[in-house]
């Protein structure tokens, strides 16, 4: 073969089988093996591999063996095809979560093979701390960790949040030692929710038999956990948790994401377990599907980072005066407060109109008098 056809070519081998069986039909079989140093029965076989296939039948054939022992069978697979489109698990939570007999190695190479990974979720690898075994060493319900997440930039959701008029805001309480969470959502982000969230928790981990004065909830610095405030000493989301409750509350660190991390982890679970794969078709089939998926997460879902252990779990484990129920509390959704409008003539967008008597709604005829006009409203 001379150096330009070589070049030029993408397939040495198959090149050559060419030559050979082109050089027999012009010369014969005995010629033809004789020019290209091999036997007669090579060159036999490839001239009626050409005669019968044409040139696909001069490819290279599989060299797999037509029967593989040890290959997962064509149940487990779609099995594992299955439950992967309806769960986004990963190939571990997959085999542990279904007992699927295959490895965790096999199930991954399954998933490449469909293409159903999701690649759009991976971040640069950045090494941290691991405060694993800390956070674990820590008295369960006692170290709390709150956020938000905003629903709306996730596309299958959105839809239906302005269709069926669901909640845009999700307000997360997660506990570091069991990993558990508890969800509210609310229309607004407000100090309102959060305020409301927090009093409905405290109220109900006091109930079951959580200490509220070794409790610590952090946040971060958000204007919905009052953080733009100077004063705490009087209402707001911090008043609340010290003062009616006597738990404590800190705020994370200027600048210190990563302080935030226990959270931020379970938003990233939810979204794609829960929000990218539920459909709903009202606000109340919303409420049902949300508290089924909060009870199963802290009753019965492992999580690999507590030891593949359920929030329910660990709690039995420590022997602790607190009674599993506080895991049942189910998440509401709070409304958005009435707003009085009314649009006669002369009155503000926002303005009540005043009654018959002159007097604003609610106000007594002592508040008028005050005012500086009658009681009978001149």
């Amino acid at each position: 073969m001379s150096y330009y056809t070589m070049i030029r070519s993408k397939d040495h081998q198959f090149d050559l089988r060419l030559d050979i069986v082109l050089h027999a039909r012009q010369h014969g079989i005995r010629a033809a093996a004789r020019h290209f140093e091999t036997t007669r029965n090579t060159v036999r076989k490839w001239v009626r591999r050409f005669a019968e296939e044409g040139k696909a039948g001069l490819e290279e054939l599989s060299r797999a063996p037509a029967r593989c022992p040890h290959k997962t069978p064509w149940q487990t697979e779609r099995q594992i095809i299955h439950q992967r489109e309806r769960t986004h698990f990963s190939a571990r939570r997959l085999k542990d979560e279904f007992e699927i007999k295959a490895g965790r190695a096999a199930i991954g190479r399954i998933i490449r093979q469909h293409g159903l990974t999701r690649t759009s979720r991976r971040k640069p690898h950045r090494t941290c701390r691991d405060l694993r075994a800390h956070k674990m060493a820590q008295p369960p319900l006692l170290n709390l960790q709150m956020d938000t997440k905003d629903l709306s930039d996730i596309p299958t959701y959105r839809r239906q949040m302005f269709e069926l008029g669901l909640p845009r805001y999700q307000f997360t309480v997660r506990d570091e030692c069991t990993g558990a969470q508890f969800l509210t959502y609310g229309s607004e982000l407000c100090v309102t929710y959060a305020t409301l969230t927090v009093r409905r928790l405290l109220a109900h981990g006091a109930s079951c038999g959580i200490n509220l004065s070794d409790l610590v909830l952090t946040t971060d610095n958000g204007t919905e956990f009052s953080g733009n405030r100077l004063d705490h000493s009087e209402n707001g989301f911090v008043h609340t948790i010290e003062s009616e409750f006597g738990a404590n509350h800190s705020f994370n660190r200027v600048a210190h994401p990563n302080d935030n991390a226990d959270v931020e982890s379970v938003h990233a679970s939810i979204e794609a377990e829960f929000y990218e794969l539920e459909t709903f078709s009202s606000l109340s089939d919303f409420i049902d599907k949300a508290a089924c998926y909060q009870h199963y997460y802290n009753l019965a879902r492992l999580n690999y980072s507590k030891g593949r252990k359920a929030p329910l779990d660990i709690l039995r484990e420590r022997n602790v005066p607190i009674s599993p129920r506080v895991f049942l509390l189910p998440p509401v959704v709070f409304g958005r407060p009435p707003r009085h409008r009314c649009r006669g003539p002369g009155v503000g967008h926002d303005v009540p109109a005043r009654t018959e008597s002159g007097r604003w709604p609610g106000e007594t005829a002592e508040m008028a008098e005050r005012s500086g006009r009658s009681p009978e409203g001149g």
